[in-house]
């Protein structure tokens, strides 16, 4: 059946105010050093002690010496000795750490070092995510979440690179994998944040819808923060009208509850990042140069705005998760590079399969499925604009 509504509440949801973006070159640097791992334990370090130890190889070199001179101190001086380690990592290492992340172990500064912690952080975390798939079968949920948190996080963050608000579904996706995984319930969580926060129903909002939004707007917080960017602000009109009964609302309250819930993986990279890091790589735009060797400007912003279109819309596709960044990351880098060449076998290379490390065969079946359900790169469209449409179907 067609939903009728109206122009407004239609522009609402199949609004894109990245759609025809040009991101700049100073807008992709800033996406390619990823979310900070040093801001992240200056910020809510206290919150899970052994942070560090848990998290230490993806640290900074910088940052990794001075965690490991001060704790070499504590064991050798009888005087710290006597301060228990946790205090240390919780509430002394964070202060200590500057985020220098462009220098490695040699002291180069690069991007190569970048893309190395991001791909470190993926191995982190990876490994616990595998039972992802099987939990989308076995009885996955989310609770009773407002359907269309995913375009919340997206109209809420929009006064940001569109990493942030990508970066924000994928820290609350790690939320629900967390409950899952650890045989929580999801509605009990939501209740909590709804308790903790003093949400109350407001129009046709229920409170678990209010608790939904509320945790996209910590997740957008802390990933604001985690990027660099300047603060998101609770006190906005829109938020004020959301929350009234949170009011004032303290956003790093509800970074910290989730926090809690999943300390350190939430700065685990979406394909986002490694994208970016893709766009600087000489096999990316293979068979799309001039005669010359050149990339014509209008090329290169065109590739980058198709990958970006497909990158904004998978973010909406829970499914996505249980893949690695960097499998979607290829994925979309293959579907893009189809969308503008000709000839099948122009699409791949092996300097791009070395680049990935993954196999070729994996990376076209990664391919398939976003070319399902992104098919135009160029025209891309929000998962629910469908519904929307006249002759569109709401089931």
């Amino acid at each position: 059946m067609a939903v009728n509504t109206n122009a407004r509440t239609n522009r609402w949801l199949t609004g894109d105010p990245w759609r025809h973006h040009d991101r700049e070159d100073e807008e992709l640097e800033r996406v390619r050093k990823g979310p900070s791992c040093v801001v992240y334990l200056q910020r809510h370090g206290y919150a899970n002690g052994d942070d560090v130890r848990a998290f230490g190889p993806v640290l900074p070199a910088a940052a990794r010496r001075v965690s490991a001179s001060v704790l070499r101190a504590r064991r050798l001086s009888p005087e710290l000795k006597r301060i228990p380690e946790d205090l240390v990592v919780r509430h002394v290492l964070p202060y200590l750490f500057e985020d220098d992340d462009d220098d490695d172990d040699e002291g180069i500064r690069g991007g190569f070092n970048q893309f190395k912690r991001l791909v470190k952080t993926e191995e982190c975390v990876t490994e616990g995510l595998s039972s992802h798939p099987r939990l989308l079968q076995d009885g996955w949920s989310q609770g009773a979440v407002h359907p269309a948190w995913h375009k919340f996080a997206f109209d809420f963050g929009d006064e940001y690179d569109q990493v942030v608000p990508i970066h924000a579904i994928h820290i609350i996706n790690m939320l629900w994998w967390k409950l899952n995984h650890n045989g929580d319930d999801a509605d009990v969580m939501l209740r909590e944040v709804e308790q903790q926060f003093n949400l109350r129903a407001s129009g046709v909002l229920e409170t678990s819808h209010l608790a939904s939004l509320l945790l996209c707007t910590g997740a957008l917080s802390l990933s604001a923060a985690l990027h660099g960017e300047a603060p998101v602000k609770g006190d906005r009109q829109a938020f004020r009208s959301i929350f009234e009964g949170a009011q004032p609302l303290d956003l790093k309250r509800v970074e910290a509850f989730i926090v809690a819930k999943i300390g350190w993986r939430c700065l685990y990279t979406a394909p986002e990042h490694m994208l970016t890091h893709l766009f600087v790589c000489g096999s990316t735009y293979a068979n799309l140069t001039e005669e010359d060797g050149g990339l014509d400007r209008a090329v290169r912003n065109d590739f980058w705005r198709r990958c970006s279109n497909v990158s904004r819309m998978l973010a909406c596709h829970d499914v996505i998760f249980s893949f690695t960044p960097t499998m979607v990351a290829g994925g979309v880098l293959y579907h893009v590079r189809k969308s503008l060449l000709t000839e099948e076998t122009a699409t791949w290379s092996p300097e791009l399969e070395r680049l990935l490390a993954i196999p070729t065969d994996i990376i076209q079946r990664v391919a398939g499925m976003v070319a399902d359900l992104v098919p135009d790169p160029a025209e891309p469209e929000w998962p629910w604009a469908v519904m929307y449409r006249p002759g569109g179907d709401s089931d």
